[in-house]
């Protein structure tokens, strides 16, 4: 079975070169004919080829500003063009903006990532004062997530963490790594603390006049933000929907509640690699992912993801599923680099990979940037193109014997890629799921994960089976109690 245009095919890898010297390198704003080509044409197809409603692409090329371009509506109500002073909702990238106040904090003697939080915070739940700084800006925390879309958030910090403290830890700290909210809540209050003032104040004070990020506002849908676009998603159905913009509890807005333009967020990542805001070094300290006590990787470093492989290093954040801020430099010269700021309104299609489609951009500008994890992926994908399911198996388990993926969460980038395969390709899909739940017995991600896709597929006996054993696991995944009544009713209807 032949997919669908997913991801990135191999062929957009076959890029031009881009001389750059060694050392903090220049790079000239204007790119070559056939660089500008290539750009033009993955992000003027990708509305057609991805679903996009509409999108806006800024690249840097070592620090600098070589290439802008937008395509598509701020609505599907709308024939309005986005262009780059378009405004969206950034979401959890808005999560690089406060880590960038908190390494300012560092490089200042305020804040030292080594510390438990309660040397910075008081009235914390007895069992939380211990918990370092740099585990909270790694996710390593196994702290409870107070998050949920379903429950109003409460504007009262002391509230959450009250509400929290009588709930279990998800992991031990430091053994494992769960992206959650409650991190940058106390981090909020640590920021709040030291310069006594709220987020917001410092955010604006601190890097939106400095910079004239005039663009740049805070505000989740219960705020009037002029020129911004809403977020579509597509339902299980195929059918295009209108999430909206979420409204935000201020309690939230270390985490989210950012919205941006093209050119504001561009100018800002200008200004942070340049050394202005907090010394390179200070950042590329921030980029080296912490070692858990199991030896593995933590995917996340002060508040950044990190995907560090052989060649390259790739770090960045998204932002609700529909925003990616990536920059991606040589492990051998970090001057050496190319970030992609991709702004979207949503609606693309399940088989998207916006971390693909950033690689992509980044290869035409300079071919020496390699992920050899999305290499090995496109492989998964060959095999999943052309329906060799025997093939399938051999490739996964080459791809988590590769050096570059030893000690990072190969879980998460397979499971990932499985859930792109889903609509397409389901059988190689389920493959992946079941073959990740072999290797890593002991995640209820990966049983929750099966489950939902053998859900979607109708095969109900099996998915209770492997919700059931996700619950167990981690009762803490508090939508499974409510997908096995779903089941039992639809198991019933099946039999009466």
């Amino acid at each position: 079975m032949k997919l669908m245009k997913l991801g990135i095919t191999l062929a957009t890898f076959a890029v031009a070169t881009l001389q750059v010297k060694q050392g903090y390198a220049t790079v000239s704003a204007l790119l070559s004919e056939s660089q500008t080509i290539k750009l033009n044409q993955l992000v003027d197809e990708a509305p057609d080829d991805h679903g996009i409603v509409g999108h806006t692409v800024m690249v840097l090329a070592n620090g600098k500003l070589v290439y802008s371009r937008s395509k598509g509506n701020t609505s599907v109500e709308s024939d309005e063009q986005v262009n780059k002073d378009t405004i969206y909702p950034i979401y959890s990238v808005t999560k690089l903006y406060v880590s960038a106040i908190l390494l300012r904090l560092i490089e200042q003697g305020k804040l030292d990532a080594s510390q438990p939080v309660s040397a910075y915070l008081d009235d914390l739940p007895d069992h939380w004062t211990d918990i370092r700084i740099s585990s909270l800006m790694a996710h390593s925390s196994g702290l409870p997530e107070f998050f949920d879309l379903s429950q109003e958030t409460s504007e009262d910090p002391q509230e959450i963490i009250n509400a929290m403290s009588e709930k279990p830890f998800a992991f031990q700290t430091n053994t494992n790594i769960r992206y959650n909210q409650t991190n940058f809540l106390l981090l909020k209050l640590i920021i709040e603390k030291q310069y006594k003032l709220p987020l917001t104040e410092v955010i604006n004070r601190e890097i939106v006049k400095p910079y004239s990020l005039n663009s740049t506002i805070y505000g989740g849908g219960n705020v009037s933000v002029p020129r911004r676009t809403t977020h579509y998603y597509i339902r299980d159905k195929g059918e295009i929907s209108d999430f909206g913009v979420w409204p935000f509890a201020t309690t939230m807005f270390a985490a989210t509640g950012l919205n941006t333009s093209g050119t504001d967020i561009a100018k800002w990542f200008e200004v942070l690699l340049s050394g202005d805001f907090v010394a390179t070094d200070t950042l590329l300290a921030a980029w080296q992912p912490l070692t858990l006590e199991t030896g593995r990787k933590a995917t996340y470093s002060h508040g950044w993801q990190v995907q560090s492989e052989s060649q390259t290093t790739a770090v960045g954040h998204y932002g609700g599923n529909i925003i990616n801020a990536r920059h991606f430099y040589m492990n051998d010269n970090p001057a050496e680099s190319v970030t992609i700021l991709h702004l979207t309104n949503g609606g693309f299609h399940p088989s998207f990979s916006s971390f693909d489609y950033a690689y992509s951009l980044a290869k035409i500008i300079n071919p020496n940037i390699t992920m050899d994890t999305v290499e090995l992926k496109a492989q998964l994908i060959h095999k999943a193109e052309n329906d060799q399911l025997d093939d399938l198996a051999e490739t996964y388990f080459a791809f988590k014997q590769n050096p570059s993926t030893q000690h990072i969460f190969t879980e998460y980038l397979i499971n990932d890629l499985a859930y792109q395969l889903l609509d397409t390709v389901p059988a190689a899909s389920l493959k992946l799921f079941e073959l990740n739940t072999k290797s890593y017995p002991l995640s209820a991600n990966v049983y929750d994960s099966y489950a939902e896709a053998l859900f979607s597929e109708g095969r109900y006996r099996e998915s209770r089976v492997n919700y059931t054993k996700a619950f167990e696991l981690d009762s803490s995944y508090s939508h499974i109690p409510d997908r096995l009544r779903e089941i039992d009713g639809k198991l019933y209807e099946l039999t009466y």
